[in-house]
């Protein structure tokens, strides 16, 4: 009996254990099963970012005496982050992904190996995994629903003042960003929230040799097509390890914005 025991207690050690290490994972390359994909996928978005906004939206909905908020999100994935925002009282997520390869890893492929994470990703969306991930973690909650189309085409489906936030989390090179806030900005409703993922750093907190067209390190965000470009796309082969296409897509159209861990939020009015 004893013996029993300690085999039944080591099992679920073994798959606990085994759980986190797929959760700390900054690789896909292990995540052979559905499950084991479903479990990376999930683990993939930072909770004090989600917190962080969902206090802000809390805070609006209580500043502004709203009973009811209709938060559209651009940018699925699994549906975690959904199913975070449906947890606040009054609130309906929409949310809007086309559940297509980024493009930055098409145009890359020489960059990302086949054992890394976004060669994985392609992989997870090419087979219709992450959205079948998403049905299934949303299946259950009513205040929840998704259109599978690009934001942009998505946008021209609502009136104009249809939304009270539009939370930004999908393509995220500089032309990709800048089309999402343009286009929330087109729907917002007014006193409402722009706020997003992503945003390491912003303009004003860049070194100034970023800036400067003179200088090696110079960044000219509207050549790349994707977030984080090799070293070896800058004279200099400085590392970047910030979002490049958010860093600069937010402050051209929203300017200085608030911050916290990564994540963003402006009210528009």
């Amino acid at each position: 009996m004893i013996k029993l025991l300690n085999k039944f207690l080591n099992f679920l050690n073994f798959n606990v254990n085994r759980r986190k290490s797929i959760e700390n994972k900054n690789t896909c390359s292990e995540l052979l099963t559905d499950k084991e994909c479903e479990e990376y996928a999930l683990s993939q978005t930072n909770k004090d970012r989600l917190d962080f906004i969902c206090q802000k939206i809390l805070d609006f909905k209580q500043k502004n005496n709203k009973k009811t908020i209709n938060l559209l999100e651009i940018g699925a994935w699994a549906g975690f982050s959904a199913i975070r925002f449906s947890k606040i009282p009054g609130i309906k997520v929409i949310t809007v992904d086309p559940w297509e390869v980024y493009s930055e890893i098409n145009q890359n492929k020489n960059f990302y190996s086949k054992d890394g994470t976004r060669y994985k990703m392609r992989k997870a969306i090419e087979e219709n995994k992450i959205i079948n991930f998403f049905k299934k973690n949303t299946q259950n909650i009513d205040n929840i629903s998704f259109i599978r189309e690009r934001s942009e085409n998505a946008f021209k489906l609502f009136n104009e003042n249809y939304f009270d936030v539009i939370y930004i989390d999908g393509d995220h090179s500089y032309n990709g960003v800048y089309k999402d806030i343009k286009g929330a900005l087109e729907i917002i409703k007014k006193p409402g929230l722009i706020c997003g993922d992503d945003l390491e750093k912003q303009v004003f907190e860049l070194d100034k040799s970023f800036l400067d067209k003179e200088s090696d390190d110079f960044i000219d965000y509207k050549a790349f097509d994707y977030s984080m470009p090799p070293s070896y796309s800058f004279k200099s082969k400085k590392q970047i390890n910030f979002h490049i296409g958010v860093t600069f897509a937010v402050n051209n159209l929203l300017g200085r914005v608030e911050e916290s861990h990564g994540a963003w939020v402006k009210k528009i009015i």
